[in-house]
């Protein structure tokens, strides 16, 4: 099965979820500027927040595997 625009919306959630998740959650818990490191860790955050939920809501489907690769 093809999952090409699957891919590409995967590819790009870094930028368009997990960055401005983690400027949103900065700004609701006050911090102005944060660092570099805590940024980029916050991204990370928030990307391993949705890998979790992907794998959770995919795993009953037919052909999860190949998605979830």
């Amino acid at each position: 099965m093809d999952f090409f625009e699957m891919d590409r919306v995967l590819d790009e959630l870094a930028r368009t979820f997990a960055a401005p998740s983690a400027t949103t959650w900065f700004k609701v818990t006050g911090i102005k500027s944060p660092t570099r490191d805590e940024y980029r860790l916050k991204v990370i955050d928030f990307m391993n927040l949705f890998e979790s939920a992907l794998s959770t809501g995919y795993q009953d489907y037919p052909n999860s595997e190949d998605l979830l690769d």
